[in-house]
Parts: structure tokens; C-alpha cells; sequence
């Protein structure tokens, strides 16, 4: 009976079949997306795993803002950019699951719309914190206002009396700064928002653009010396930096670095050159092969993105660009006849200066130009 027991037990012992194995169940991932870059609007195609078959159970973010999904299966959806995107992550959400994915380049589009027309010999433009424009007018010497409604008075006339206007910028108490061409020289005022003008400063040339750093020094394009000039708060003049070959447009970045909007050396129709300088005055090229000519603006935002308008009659281009950290340039509209200078307002909207025609026109506007 021992043996039979002991027999039964082994063959109960290898008659149990051992229990059975499955897969985990795949989890919520993102393993590629495509294209990798696109404007709003644009179809995005992104693959993973444990998708939602039923649309209403997917969502996409772009950037953190929410996208419209078109089509879904369990290793695949599609979406839409939303308009403002901006660059950032992908995210998908399933049934309160997020997986985060790799990031997708938001390529900005602009529309234009003409909010100032026929304006009389425009210069250089700029903007005040309430979306306030300000235009320098060289042939009528005056400096005009535009309200964010597109309404346009004029501040302050110096033709009968001085000169004609030409670089304007800011300071940090609000006070408008602009460079005054007469007679071979260059004065430069300050006026208070009662449009009262003092003299802050003299250059012995003729000057073009004009920026000023969080110290209120105010760095001039002197096109005649071929250099940047530098006026302080007390008026004292000096030449910043030199060799910088027919400068126009001139910007100051947040950590003091002076940028400079030139033609090439030498005179080439398709050259042109942004220098990067520091605050000591040393550097070099930074942007090239722009296709500048003798008036060209640049602007740079809080990101240190410049931009920049760009006209060469010789070359007959024209086009307002935007010139990334690294150095690389998008070209942002090419619908602007005769773009002179750039400014943009606190809510990322540019405004281009437009002189419409060649010099026999003695006529302009400006331009918006709306992200989406």
C-alpha cells in the first residue's frame, strides 16, 4: 500500500500542468511622430501604443494646448496644430493616463494688414508699452503716433525748425529718444509723453538708426564713419565700434550686446550682414548673406530673436526675416514692397515699416504682420 501511495502522489505531481504565461498589456506610449514641424493647421500623424479606438477618448496637446483629433486606432492618431501652438512637447491622454513625447517645432505663419496708409517719407519705427506706435517721417519731419485703433496724430514737427527725423527708441521711464538730421549733423532729443523735446546729445554727422541700453546709453548707426557711435546719459560721444561697413539699424539685447543691420564690404546685392557686438564693443558677423540695402531695421524680441526687414533694389529682393539665437534666419513675409524697419508690441505682434515705392514715391504704411 506504501509503494501505491507513493506511486498515486508521483503521478499526481507530474499530471499538474504548470500554470500559464501571458504578456503585459502594452502601456500608453508615443514612439514617433510626423512631420516633426509644421504651422497651425498642419495634419500630424503620431504612433504608439494602447490608443483609444474612439476619438473622444484621445487627446493631443501640442505645447500644452489642445489639439483636434481626426482619426484614432490603438497604434495611431492624427491630429491638427492648433493655430499659436507654439514649440513643445507632444502629449497624448488616454483615460486620464498623459505620456509625454518628444518635442514638435511650431513654424509661425503671419497674416498682414495695413493699419497706417500714406504716410509721408517714412524712417524708423518703434513701439511703447501700450501697443503705441511712433513713426519718424524724414520728408514731412515729423514724428506720428498710431493708436493701437490705427489712429495717427502727429507729436511733435522739427522740419521747420531743425531737421528731419530719422532713428527713435525708448528709454526705461518711457521717454521717446530721437536722432535729428540737419545741416550735415545730428542732434539728439529726449521727449516726455506732454511732447516736450530736450537736447540730450550731438553726433557731428548725419545718423540713421538708434537703440538704447538698460543704462540709457544710446548707440547710433553712423553711416558716413562707417561705425557705431555711443552717446551716454550725459552726452558724452564716442565711436563704439568701427569698420562696421554702412550701418542703419541697430538693437540692444537684454545682456547689452549691440546688433548691428549692414551692407557688405564689398557693395554685393545679395550680402548684407548682421554684427553681433558685446558690450564692449568686439565681435563680428552674426547673420550674412541678407541681401540688404541702404536702409535696413532690426528688432530684437525678449528671446533674443532678431528681425529684420530686407530691401535691395539692385537685387530687386524684398522680405522681413527672422534671425534665430543660433544664427539662422526664416523668412517670415516677402508681401511687403519696400520694407525700411521692424518693431513688435507687447503681444508678439510685428509692425513693418513700408516705404511702398522707390524714392520716387514719397509715400508709405505699416504693416501688420499677426502670428498664427
Amino acid at each position: 500500500m506504501l509503494l501505491a501511495a507513493l506511486a498515486f502522489l508521483a503521478c499526481s505531481k507530474h499530471s499538474t500542468p504548470p500554470s500559464p504565461t501571458h504578456p503585459a498589456p502594452p502601456s500608453l506610449s508615443i514612439t514617433s511622430f510626423s512631420p516633426g514641424n509644421g504651422p497651425d493647421s498642419a495634419t500630424v500623424t503620431i504612433k504608439g501604443t494602447d490608443f483609444n479606438f474612439n476619438i473622444t477618448d484621445d487627446s493631443v496637446y501640442f505645447n500644452g494646448k489642445q489639439a483636434v483629433v481626426t482619426s484614432a486606432n490603438d497604434s495611431v492618431l492624427v491630429a491638427i496644430v492648433p493655430m499659436l501652438a507654439g514649440t513643445g512637447n507632444v502629449s497624448v491622454t488616454v483615460n486620464g493616463t498623459t505620456v509625454t513625447g518628444p518635442i514638435f517645432t511650431y513654424d509661425t505663419t503671419y497674416t498682414t494688414i495695413v493699419v497706417a496708409p500714406n504716410i509721408t517719407g517714412p524712417q524708423y519705427i518703434t513701439a511703447d508699452d501700450s501697443g503705441n506706435l511712433f513713426v519718424s517721417t524724414g520728408l514731412a519731419g515729423k514724428i506720428l503716433e498710431i493708436t493701437p485703433a490705427g489712429s495717427v496724430s502727429t507729436i511733435i514737427s522739427f522740419y521747420d525748425s531743425v531737421g528731419s527725423p530719422e532713428g527713435l527708441a525708448f528709454d526705461n521711464n518711457g521717454n521717446l529718444v530721437v536722432a535729428v538730421n540737419y545741416a550735415a549733423q545730428t542732434t539728439f532729443y529726449r521727449i516726455n509723453s506732454s511732447g516736450t523735446p530736450t537736447i540730450i546729445g550731438h553726433d557731428t554727422v548725419t545718423i540713421s538708426g538708434i537703440a538704447l541700453d538698460q543704462s540709457g546709453n544710446i548707440y547710433a548707426a553712423n553711416f558716413i564713419t562707417k561705425s557705431i557711435d555711443k552717446i551716454t546719459p550725459g552726452g558724452s560721444n564716442s565711436d563704439f565700434a568701427t569698420g562696421i561697413y554702412f550701418p542703419s539699424g541697430v538693437a540692444v539685447g537684454g545682456d547689452g550686446s549691440v546688433y548691428a543691420a549692414t551692407t557688405n564690404n564689398p557693395v554685393d546685392p545679395t550680402q548684407g550682414v548682421v554684427y553681433k557686438l558685446s558690450p564692449t564693443g568686439t565681435g563680428g558677423a552674426y547673420a550674412s548673406g541678407l541681401s540688404f540695402g541702404e536702409q535696413d531695421g532690426i528688432f530684437i524680441d525678449k528671446n533674443n530673436n532678431l528681425y529684420a526687414t530686407c530691401y535691395n533694389e539692385e537685387a530687386q529682393t524684398q522680405s522681413v526675416i527672422e534671425i534665430y539665437p543660433n544664427g539662422t534666419t526664416k523668412t517670415l513675409t516677402t508681401n511687403i514692397l519696400i520694407p525700411v524697419d521692424v518693431t513688435m508690441d507687447n503681444n508678439g505682434n510685428l509692425y513693418v515699416l513700408n516705404a511702398l515705392s522707390a524714392s520716387e514715391s514719397v509715400y508709405g504704411d505699416v504693416v501688420k504682420l499677426i502670428p498664427r
